[in-house]
């Protein structure tokens, strides 16, 4: 119902996007997927055939009638678990952290569809580490999509510490792209060395930067995600420059 070009084509396109984006961050089809998929169905093939749609004709869609089903917010972002299990929320938050380019840590190749055939769910804050801390690792926001041979690079060393070997190959201005390309803190990775600590020690540490990390790179997420479910392009630039923007306001 979307011809290959004209006016239309642009907002057409935009209308699935908000579409798409909007099912991964809203709980509408977390019951009776299919019956509410096919809902969303007839009202988006209602506003595209009929072309002059406005802006408040968008809800008659459930899933974009934001009274109905909210985007998720900071809070629950931080709550959602491992994207390699089955779920909408830790699924989504993995598509926006490859969607900006996912350069792979150590040999900068960005996510595509033939290279995330060899990409693992890395744990950012290694499970090792926090599992010392009592601290549960397998949430979606400390989750990267990198090669498996990345991966087994880094095994059990503390983020400080791979990121100085890293650095030492490539620079840290490139080591600093690769980490934003996944919505990365860098500046707070190279502050993260536990090195000797353990026990309660460990913990008084490692927790309050942990929460840190999670809360910073949620929110990069929502300022994503918000943008996305409107239908808006999205880069790594303007999601710092959103982000700023809501964090002065």
């Amino acid at each position: 119902m979307i011809p290959d070009n004209g006016d239309f084509l642009g907002k057409g396109e935009k209308l699935l996007r908000q579409y798409l984006w909007s099912s991964f961050f809203t709980d509408r089809y977390e019951n009776t997927a299919s019956s509410r998929a096919y809902a969303d169905f007839k009202a988006l093939k209602a506003l595209l055939l009929k072309q002059s749609y406005s802006d408040e004709e968008l809800a008659t869609v459930p899933v974009l009638n934001r009274a109905e089903f909210a985007l998720a917010d900071v809070d629950s972002l931080l709550g959602t678990g491992w994207p390699k299990q089955v779920g909408i929320g830790a699924r989504g938050i993995l598509a926006v952290t490859t969607y900006l380019g996912a350069l792979d840590f150590a040999d900068n190749k960005p996510a595509s569809f033939e290279s995330n055939q060899k990409r693992e769910y890395h744990h950012i804050f290694p499970t090792a580490l926090l599992a010392d801390a009592n601290i549960d690792s397998y949430l979606a926001l400390n989750c990267a999509f990198i090669t498996w041979k990345t991966n087994r690079i880094i095994g059990r060393k503390d983020p400080l510490e791979y990121l100085q070997d890293r650095v030492e190959w490539a620079g840290e201005e490139s080591v600093r792209e690769r980490m934003k390309s996944h919505l990365i803190d860098f500046d707070l990775l190279a502050r993260a060395s536990y090195k000797g600590l353990e026990g309660e020690q460990l913990a008084v540490k490692l927790k309050p930067d942990f929460e840190t990390f999670l809360r910073g790179r949620a929110k990069l997420v929502h300022t994503a995600v918000t943008a996305l479910a409107q239908g808006k392009p999205v880069t790594v630039e303007s999601l710092q420059v959103m982000s700023s923007v809501q964090d002065s306001a």
